[in-house]
């Protein structure tokens, strides 16, 4: 529990300070509007690749090709269940990095 508590202060305090008049800011922009953005966009993208790599990687294949009843060739839709997530992965990297 304190450390919950601890956790929620050091985000709260910077986000509460950034739109008074000590204006805290990351960069060019308010700290308050970079932890939106963190949260709001790339957590839900991470969580997005991170699930589709999950099942990708840890499902058989033979079930995998089962619940989708496909007419795809086994192979392909295997390769592209494995490259998606790692370029989606890379994408959101690049976003956040550059």
């Amino acid at each position: 529990a304190t450390v919950s508590v601890a956790i929620v202060t050091l985000i709260g305090v910077p986000s509460a300070l950034s739109f008074t008049s000590v204006s805290l800011t990351v960069g060019d922009r308010p700290f308050l509007d970079m932890m939106d953005q963190v949260t709001g966009s790339g957590v839900v993208l991470a969580a997005g690749v991170v699930g589709a790599a999950l099942i990708a990687w840890l499902i058989p294949n033979a079930e995998l090709l089962a619940a989708m009843n496909s007419r795809v060739s086994h192979p392909w839709i295997i390769v592209v269940g494995r490259l998606l997530p790692a370029g989606a992965a890379l994408l959101i990297l690049a976003t956040y990095v550059l």
